[in-house]
């Protein structure tokens, strides 16, 4: 089926959709301009991917696109808050940084031979303490909590950040949606990882911490019980001194498996 095609069928698809909700509810001419209003209110607060968020198109097409492969770490949305061209850096943090230290570290392998691969690049971006990203808060310095790094010759990263913490998605028109019809506004702690190699399929994640507030209800549904890792604390003064820190900190592992392209699949069979 070529492009047009399934755009005339994804048309005639949401059009049925949409009548048989305005036959079902008895839409009024006032609901529908309330409707039409919101949405325009929506795209001029450049919330339009947040909306797909909420309802849960952007978890369903990412699904789609990546779920059938069964290899390699499971993807996850990139959401509405990356930034392209963060610093190449392992501490993405401010020495001071508010919130509690946290090591994440592990190793990224072949999904197919399970060996270490060095040189992959790891965009890496969070919340701050206060639950916002840095573009949002005029408190924290520009690219503050995202960085990128790469791979060791063992395949291994580490960096240093902060625990992220849960939080409210922003204050606007699709905060306003859920609040009205009663549904969660918050999204668990987590971090975004984008993993990018040559010859291999790049990949876009998220990691959750085990335990926290909104694992079950996390308001875009992104949440998968395979991207959920544990922190560990750590207070041993020995440990502490080691790291160059005055207070106890936590580490978190986890270790990200890639895929083969398809070039490279063929070219490794000899077709």
């Amino acid at each position: 089926m070529d492009g047009d095609e399934r755009l005339r069928l994804g048309v005639d698809r949401v059009s049925a959709a949409l009548l048989e909700i305005v036959e079902e509810l008895g839409v009024t001419e006032h609901e529908l301009r309330a409707a039409l209003g919101f949405l325009a209110e929506v795209s001029q607060a450049g919330q339009l991917p947040l909306l797909a968020d909420v309802l849960g198109v952007s978890v369903a097409v990412d699904n789609l696109t990546h779920g059938a492969q069964h290899q390699g770490t499971a993807s996850s949305v990139e959401g509405p808050f990356y930034r392209p061209g963060a610093p190449l850096r392992a501490q993405i943090c401010r020495d001071d940084e508010p919130g509690d230290v946290c090591f994440v570290s592990g190793r990224v392998t072949d999904a197919a031979t399970g060996a270490p691969l060095p040189g992959v690049l790891l965009d890496v971006w969070q919340a701050g303490a206060g639950g916002k990203y840095e573009h949002e808060d005029p408190e924290q310095p520009d690219y503050n909590l995202r960085g990128r790094l790469y791979t060791d010759e063992e395949g291994s990263y580490e960096l240093r950040t902060v625990v992220p913490p849960p939080y409210e998605i922003p204050q606007g028109p699709v905060n306003r949606l859920l609040m009205t019809v009663g549904r969660n506004r918050f999204r668990p702690a987590h971090l975004h990882v984008k993993l990018s190699c040559q010859g291999y399929e790049p990949r876009t994640t998220q990691l959750f911490l085990e335990g926290g507030a909104h694992l079950d209800d996390d308001t875009i549904g992104a949440v998968k019980p395979e991207l959920t890792g544990r922190l560990e604390k750590h207070d041993d003064p020995e440990e502490l001194s080691r790291r160059g820190l005055d207070r106890p900190f936590f580490t978190y592992a986890y270790d990200f498996a890639l895929v083969p392209s398809a070039s490279r699949e063929g070219a490794g069979d000899g077709s």
